[in-house]
């Protein structure tokens, strides 16, 4: 099949399995519980109000003004919604909703591409990768929504797929995520200096990349970080980006700690995925790749210990879930080896 017929099924495909979940959140969807910064968004999907909104939201502006230009077309779908009890504007919410879908979907197919390429995987392995992306926890609760998680997925999609090319079109979207999500620097500059790490005893042009991208996931940090100090600066949630008030934010984000554990780790269900495959192969004596555990790992450890020093409270696992393209890659990487071994056992039984 011609490349741009298999990319126009996927998309139709990967766009009717996700339809259920965009009809379902645009009619019964509220942010009033567990999405409250939708309140937030609202003002840049509508008019574009960025000085009456707090940041970090004013930063986040690139799914924002995407989302005000749909808005903006006049494209609406005429429903009964429960959103409209919370005061927001349907037309808006369906705007808002669309664009999420719309990367959620892009999503897949990046998945798809990258299983396909860099673990030269067959079609029906790679379509399995966007499938699990879909049954995630998190794309349910979190990405086909109003907040602004999905394109912030889509990048870490679209960076993991340029990074594992060795490609510089990252820088491209490096820059991109300064104007929509600064976590993504923390993701992305953990790998790259895991890698470098990893790859210390040896002298060649991977290890240099390596901390090229850690220098430049450094440096888009700081633009990030001087922007919300000057050109964005509300002092709302001050206490995120003063250094001096980071201990004392500590007590505050553990008060119910149960809570924060039970809303961090069991939103992760694609996480326990992968560590139940990892297992399985480990204690079956099959060969595992314990640096992309460890990454895991630590890309947990980091968000805690971010959400700690920051208050983010309750959004812990939302923003791990941000990360999820990385758990779905090496999930595949280590499934594939499983599935060749099944079709091996299964053609030499046909063949006897």
């Amino acid at each position: 099949m011609k490349s741009w017929k298999k990319y126009a099924a996927l998309t139709l495909v990967f766009t009717l399995l996700a339809y259920p979940l965009f009809y379902y959140v645009l009619k019964y969807g509220t942010p009033e519980f567990g999405g409250k910064d939708v309140f937030s968004y609202v003002k840049l999907y509508d008019n574009w109000d960025y000085k009456n909104v707090d940041s970090p939201f004013n930063q986040r502006i690139v799914s924002s003004y995407a989302i005000f230009l749909i808005h903006k077309t006049g494209i609406h779908y005429t429903t009964e919604m429960a959103v409209t009890k919370s005061g927001i504007d349907p037309h808006v919410y369906f705007s808002a909703v669309l664009f999420n879908f719309l990367c959620v979907v892009a999503t897949c197919l990046v998945l798809y591409r990258m299983v396909e390429k860099y673990l030269r995987a067959g079609p029906l392995f790679a379509f399995l990768a966007g499938l699990v992306f879909l049954f995630g926890f998190g794309t349910q609760a979190f990405l086909i929504s109003a907040l602004s998680d999905s394109l912030s997925v889509l990048l870490i999609a679209a960076i993991l797929y340029s990074y594992l090319a060795r490609s510089w079109w990252l820088l491209l979207f490096l820059l991109i995520s300064v104007f929509q999500r600064e976590y993504i620097f923390f993701v992305f500059g953990l790998i790259a200096l895991i890698d470098w790490f990893a790859n210390r005893k040896q002298i060649d042009a991977n290890r240099a990349y390596f901390l090229k991208v850690l220098a430049a996931n450094v440096f888009c940090f700081l633009i990030y970080y001087i922007c919300r100090k000057t050109i964005f600066f509300t002092p709302r949630f001050e206490h995120q980006i003063d250094i001096s008030r980071f201990i004392s934010n500590i007590p505050e984000s553990i008060q119910d700690i149960g809570a924060y554990i039970r809303q961090t780790f069991l939103t992760q269900n694609l996480v326990f995925l992968y560590l139940f495959v990892y297992a399985y192969k480990r204690m079956s004596g099959r060969e595992v790749n314990n640096q992309f555990l460890l990454t895991v790992f630590l890309l947990l450890a980091q968000i805690v210990v971010l959400s700690l020093l920051v208050r983010l409270g309750n959004n812990t696992g939302r923003y791990f879930y941000m990360a999820i393209p990385v758990v779905i890659y090496y999930l595949m990487a280590e499934a594939l080896p499983l599935v060749r071994e099944l079709e091996s056992k299964h053609a030499q039984k046909n063949q006897g």
